[in-house]
């Protein structure tokens, strides 16, 4: 890029010397209402002309800003230059997007391509992005394995049950109720981060459904093949109606994404334009923009001579400072208006060794909206405005579009309601799955309960034939003890003093008592089977028996 004056006016030259078109970083830096915008209209206007495909990320203000080019200029001082300049106005067709929402108005609204990301087109950045969790960490795996293994035709219900069912940490034996505010999952411990932290990260998406199947009509809506080989319209991308804050940054970083991985669809060269960089890339990160400042941060490393044909980068900010200085070192060309803070005048000057009377012009520059290069810093530049409309502070898009293109204006309902029938269509296919699954493992915890009853009676059983069987055994000695016992009472070999009980107990190793029992009931049982033995005497007492 190259400031060049033609017959007195400075311009923007994109073509060098040679005749070529180098890729280049542009950085604007300048103070809220200094005229950073008007600057990076004109700026995008010559790569236009140049034959760049013009992609605008973010709109900061939720107006869509940069989407005031499809409507020529109103006021006097931007009538008056233009002019002045001998410059033309030059309306841009403009192609607006906004990733899908219920927040969508019910109102007639300008024509909007509301999209959709694909699930399985999330990688390592985004996802590390929306859940806070390092790129090598277990729940970047968990969530990559999940959007690489479900089919096309799944969402977000099919992607988060993907990972329940995959999820290890679940205690054996329990069963969960599926929780139908959090996507009817049963929201257990799990490995790294719990599965109830994972589904908290997508809750959010219940009021944006953005996270779509591959196969979603709201994917086909970003036919990035299309988008980046149309040359003719500026394609602006605004987040008006989602309200996180966190949400419309993961936009612009799966947009940015996307783009640099789509960019083997056409050789024709790109310009990215993301206004406030400095809201992206802060100096010291905290929190998700951690991880959203890893993500940019690297694609701004390698985008450059991604693609063929490349790519140009242009960004702008209030505060030179609170931009994340490898980023700001990417920089090939950096432009300096005034700034707002004497801190932020400072760290220029210091960093820029510029004298005095440059850092003065930090403070109050020359002329209005008049710019410092910092390749060239020995002039001041005052550039020209751009040849369509400039977003002042009193216009409203919305009444603007309805003024030129009232024929265009649209109300979105049908297309709310038939996303609303496709997200309730896929969680009562889930509330479906989970009521099959319930009914499963209520008849496996009946089928356990059953098999543990008939182990436990087969168990009993047997130990009842156990204890049978020692029951059994200990009758047969029981019997030989009482035989041997009544035998020594009655044989008459035996001096009385051996005969009687206690001496047999002692033989034995029983009780005199259990000794008379036995010979008692031994005897009884002689008697009851053959009366009184021939040759046997009844049981007679020796003394010290009793």
């Amino acid at each position: 890029m190259e400031i060049q004056v033609i017959e007195n006016n400075t311009y923007i030259s994109l073509k060098h010397k040679d005749g070529s078109f180098p890729n280049c970083f542009t950085f604007i830096f300048a103070r809220s209402g200094y005229g950073k915008t008007l600057f990076m209209e004109s700026l995008i206007e010559e790569f236009y002309r140049a034959g760049y495909t013009v992609l605008i990320l973010s709109d900061v203000k939720d107006e869509f800003e940069l989407g005031y080019a499809m409507f020529p200029p109103k006021k006097p001082y931007h009538l008056n230059r233009l002019k002045n300049d001998g410059k033309p106005i030059e309306t841009k067709p403009v192609k607006l997007y906004h990733p899908f929402t219920l927040n969508i108005p019910s109102s007639k609204i300008p024509e909007i391509n509301f999209y959709g990301f694909s699930l399985k087109d999330l990688r390592r950045p985004e996802w590390s992005m929306l859940t806070e969790s390092a790129w090598e960490s277990d729940t970047i795996r968990l969530l990559l394995n999940a959007s690489s293994s479900i089919s096309p035709n799944q969402g977000l219900f099919d992607f988060l049950h993907f990972i329940q069912d995959n999820i290890v940490g679940r205690k054996e034996g329990q069963s969960y109720k599926p929780d139908p505010n959090a996507f009817h999952l049963r929201t257990t411990g799990g490995t790294a981060k719990s599965l109830q932290d994972v589904a908290s990260y997508f809750m959010t998406f219940k009021k944006h459904p953005f996270l779509v199947s591959d196969n979603s009509d709201l994917k086909k809506n970003l036919d990035w093949k299309k988008i980046l080989e149309d040359q003719k319209h500026y394609h602006v991308f605004g987040t008006r109606w989602i309200d996180d804050e966190k949400l419309k940054e993961f936009t612009i970083l799966v947009l940015l994404n996307q783009i640099l991985r789509n960019r083997k669809f056409t050789t024709k060269p790109c310009l990215i334009i993301i206004p406030e960089i400095r809201f992206l890339v802060p100096i010291r990160p905290k929190g998700y923009k951690e991880f959203l400042a890893k993500g940019i941060t690297s694609n701004l490393s390698i985008m450059r001579n991604v693609g063929r044909g490349g790519n140009s980068f242009a960004t702008d900010s209030q505060v030179w400072s609170d931009v994340d200085e490898s980023v700001r070192n990417s920089g090939t060309n950096t432009f300096y208006g005034e700034l707002g803070g004497s801190k932020d005048i400072e760290n220029v000057t210091k960093s820029m060794r510029y004298k005095s009377d440059r850092s003065q012009q930090l403070k109050h520059s020359d002329y209005p909206r008049s710019v410092i290069m910092q390749e060239q810093p020995e002039e001041n530049w005052d550039l020209w405005l751009p040849g369509h409309c400039h977003a002042e502070e009193e216009y409203d898009f919305f009444e603007m579009y309805k003024g030129h293109f009232y024929e265009k204006m649209q109300s979105y309902k049908p297309l709310i309601d038939k996303i609303k029938t496709t997200i309730k269509e896929e969680e009562n296919k889930i509330k479906e799955k989970i009521k099959k699954q319930i009914q499963k493992e209520k008849e496996e915890i009946e089928k356990k309960k059953a098999e543990k009853e008939a182990r436990k009676q087969e168990s009993t059983q047997k130990i009842e034939e156990k204890v049978e069987k020692v029951k059994e055994k200990e009758e047969q000695t029981k019997e030989v003890l009482m035989k041997l016992a009544w035998e020594i009472h009655q044989d008459r070999n035996l001096e009385p003093s051996e005969r009687s009980y206690r001496a047999i107990g002692r033989k034995l190793d029983l009780n005199h008592i259990t000794v008379k029992k036995y010979v008692k009931e031994f005897q009884n049982k002689l008697d009851n089977e053959n009366n009184t033995p021939v040759g046997l005497e009844p049981i007679e007492s020796f003394g010290g028996d009793e």
